[in-house]
C-alpha cells in the first residue's frame, strides 16, 4: 500500500486515522483471506468491505481499488460468481482513474477467468463495456 498524506492539519489528523483503521482492516482481510477455510474467507470479505468503505470516504482510490480486487477474488473463490464480476466492474475506471494498467490487466484477467467460469453470453457484454 502507498503512504497517503493529508494537507489541512486537524482534517488531515482525522483522515490519518481513518486510513490507518481501514489499512489495519484491511491486513486483517488478507490474514484471513490466506488462511483459505470458506469461514475465515468469509471473514476476510467482511474486512475488505469495511476498510473499501473507509478508503471510498476519505478518497484513498488505488486502495479501494485494492479492496475491490480482493472482494472479487475472494467472492469468486467461493463461488459467489456475480458478485465477483460486481466487485471487478467497480475496480476497472477506478484503476484506470488512478493509472494502475497492471492491476487494470489483473483484473480484466480476474474477469475473464470469472466468465469462462460463469456464463459466456455475459462476457461479451462485460468486455464491450471495458474496451
Amino acid at each position: 500500500m502507498m503512504a497517503f498524506t493529508f494537507t489541512q492539519p486537524a482534517h488531515g489528523q482525522i483522515m490519518e486515522e481513518k486510513y490507518d483503521k481501514a489499512t489495519q482492516l484491511h491486513k486483517e482481510g488478507v490474514t484471513h483471506d490466506l488462511e483459505g477455510t470458506a469461514e475465515s474467507m468469509r471473514a476476510a470479505l467482511e474486512k475488505f468491505e469495511q476498510a473499501r468503505l473507509i478508503y471510498q470516504e476519505i478518497n484513498a482510490q488505488p486502495e479501494e481499488t485494492y479492496c475491490l480486487g480482493r472482494l472479487g477474488s475472494i467472492n469468486n473463490s467461493l463461488g459467489n460468481k456475480q458478485k465477483a464480476l460486481d466487485y471487478f466492474e467497480q475496480a476497472l475506471p477506478l484503476l484506470r482513474a488512478v493509472g494502475d494498467i497492471r492491476f487494470e490487466a489483473l483484473t480484466i484477467s480476474c474477469n475473464d477467468l470469472t466468465y469462462s467460469n460463469s456464463d459466456i453470453e455475459n462476457f461479451s457484454d462485460l468486455s464491450e463495456k471495458n474496451h
